[in-house]
């Protein structure tokens, strides 16, 4: 969970870990409220994704590139796109 997110996209380069958001003890309220929005998002997500979709979803925010998702899924490379690519329209669905 210390992982960085995109840690292989390029964009990345400021981005902040999870842990960074949540070491923050200068507001414990807001704390509370990040791993609640948290814990729901993925239990919405478990619910209306495939278990393909969860996973490369997952796999992907956790730093893995394409090629290393399909590998662990034993799957093509474009299998993994198409499965990432309707998991982020169900989060956008989920978050709007």
């Amino acid at each position: 969970m210390d992982e960085k997110y995109y840690k292989n996209n390029p964009r990345d380069e400021g981005q902040r870990t999870l842990m960074d958001l949540l070491a923050n003890d200068d507001d414990i309220e807001e704390q509370f409220v990040i791993r609640e929005l948290l814990s729901y998002l993925i239990q919405k997500m478990k619910d209306e994704c495939s278990e393909l979709e969860f996973k490369s979803f997952f796999l992907f925010h956790r730093g893995y590139s394409y090629d290393e998702i399909a590998q662990r899924q034993n799957r093509h490379s474009k299998s993994i796109d198409n499965a990432l690519y309707r998991a982020r329209k169900r989060a956008e669905k989920i978050v709007s």
